[in-house]
């Protein structure tokens, strides 16, 4: 019996003893951290108008199209598209058929009305006919020569402002219908872009407004000229127009996209694009809060190459990580290595 005692109590202490040293084998030491080395900078908050985005359609200021008012040959037509025009200039002569023998019967008779005019005058001069006689002539001369100038100019088109023409339907020798489409100019100095907005941006769009055209590279600077006052019941919105001095716009027609500068003002920080990151359709950024890179969600109210706009997630005062992001997880030690 005392056997058996002495052998269970000498393989318990064996037990003992091989756990001890087991635990202390296989202790670790706490692992050191070593903080990533940052750059940071002090952001300001700073005071903004708001600018929203909107799509619209690019169209020449003014623009008109020209139909025939009546049937004819087309005899005349120097211009095509693109080509310059000025005021008052004689686009198109499409004179109906009849309407040379018209003219050439007009001149003859104002031919001789001329003649015997200058006839009476002589007579006046020497007391040979009365000047009613001679004030009668006048008068008739007078109707002739504007009876063949109207003759002259019809289907005669001149331009109504000076432009570009932009498209040509017709060719000369070509037989004209009625209401048929001829050509059409614009004036092109000047473009437009029509926009609608909700019922609930309209407060917040002013007349004489600054807004931004954006082609290509380059940003067109305008102004809101018009505010329509009726919502389009088909868009459940309100038709906008914009102005836009044109230097280098020669098609319109398309889609293109403005900033418009409303009249709400925004509370916004502009933090170094380098420090954005983005994770699914949100941007994030990090700051550095006691010794740590902290993950900020942050709203981008707009960007171009170098700079964003936060208006949602920073507060002025916070240091913005700008470099060593790369390396970063949220709670990330780190050390400042700016001066």
């Amino acid at each position: 019996m005392r056997t058996i005692q002495f052998f269970l109590i000498t393989l318990l202490l064996g037990l003992f003893f091989s756990c001890g040293e087991w635990e202390t084998q296989t202790e670790t030491k706490p692992e050191t951290v070593k903080p990533i080395a940052v750059t940071t900078t002090t952001v300001e908050s700073s005071s903004t108008r708001e600018t929203k985005a909107f799509y619209g359609t690019l169209k020449f200021s003014k623009s008109t199209d020209f139909v025939a008012q009546q049937p004819g040959i087309l005899k005349k037509m120097n211009i095509s598209p693109g080509q310059k025009v000025s005021r008052g200039q004689v686009l198109a002569v499409f004179p109906p058929s009849n309407h040379e023998l018209q003219v050439a019967q007009t001149k003859i008779q104002l031919n001789k009305t001329q003649q015997d005019y200058k006839r009476q005058k002589e007579l006046y001069k020497i007391g040979a006919v009365a000047k009613t006689s001679l004030g009668d002539l006048k008068t008739q001369l007078e109707i002739e020569e504007k009876t063949l100038e109207q003759l002259q100019s019809v289907n005669t088109i001149r331009a109504p402002f000076s432009g570009t023409i932009t498209q040509v339907y017709t060719s000369v020798g070509q037989e004209i219908s009625m209401q048929m489409p001829l050509f059409s100019m614009a004036q092109t100095n000047t473009v437009t872009v029509e926009f609608y907005a909700t019922p609930e941006e309209v407060p917040n769009i002013h007349l004489n407004a600054p807004v931004y055209l954006l082609k290509d590279d380059d940003k067109i600077v305008g102004k809101i000229a018009k505010k329509a006052i009726q919502i389009d019941e088909r868009r459940k919105a309100f038709l906008i127009t914009a102005n836009f001095e044109n230097s280098n716009i020669d098609f319109v027609g398309n889609t293109v996209d403005i900033l418009v500068e409303t009249g709400a003002t925004v509370q916004s920080i502009q933090t170094p694009v380098d420090a954005l990151r983005k994770q699914g359709n949100s941007h994030y950024v990090f700051v550095m809060k006691d010794g740590k890179a902290v993950k900020q969600t942050v709203n981008v109210a707009k960007r171009n190459e170098e700079t964003a706009q936060i208006t949602k997630g920073l507060q002025s005062g916070d240091q913005l990580i700008v470099s060593g992001i790369d390396k970063l997880k949220n709670n990330s030690a780190v050390r400042s290595i700016q001066n």
